[in-house]
């Protein structure tokens, strides 16, 4: 009789242990890890529309954009500098190589005259305004001079125009 109750509970462990295994593999196949991951990754940029609806959201002034080369050297501190920019009510968008944001600016006629800083590795940053008009667009500008505390544009520049009205 000894021998039988062994053998009924080894039989049990087993099943047990079979059905920890499955309800496992079932979470690994059917889990999306993805969403986890790709949260970490710091080189995934959000897509352009991502940004402008955030802006829109929570009322923001415009979205700064950095264009980024593949071969870029200064990119960590501009990026820095324009990030410093959203607590004065910008947001901001990297647009990186690998994007479709980025084949998408390469079209744009707007554009053309900073592709060859682009090709030369040097980083292209501007500002949208909400209404997605090009306010600016360039490489470098002097910071010492910005804006007055009055307009809406305060904080960026003085190198960053209002939009002329249509």
């Amino acid at each position: 009789m000894k021998d039988w109750t062994k053998f009924i509970f080894k039989k049990r462990a087993l099943l047990v242990l079979f059905g920890l295994f499955c309800l496992i593999l079932w979470l690994a196949l059917n889990f999306d890890f993805g969403k986890f991951l790709s949260k970490n990754v710091p080189n995934q940029a959000e897509t352009k529309e991502a940004v402008f609806a955030r802006a829109e959201k929570k009322g923001s002034k415009g979205v700064l954009f950095l264009v980024e080369p593949r071969n870029c050297g200064s990119c960590a501190t501009i990026q820095e500098q324009l990030k410093s920019l959203e607590a004065q009510g910008w947001e901001f968008l990297p647009i990186l190589p690998d994007s479709s944001d980025y084949e998408r600016i390469l079209a744009d006629d707007r554009f053309s005259e900073k592709l060859s800083s682009l090709s030369a590795g040097k980083p292209v940053w501007g500002a949208w305004n909400l209404g997605e008009e090009l306010v600016y667009l360039g490489g470098t500008c002097s910071k010492d001079k910005s804006k007055e505390l009055g307009s809406p544009y305060a904080g960026l520049p003085s190198c960053i125009g209002e939009p002329s009205a249509p």
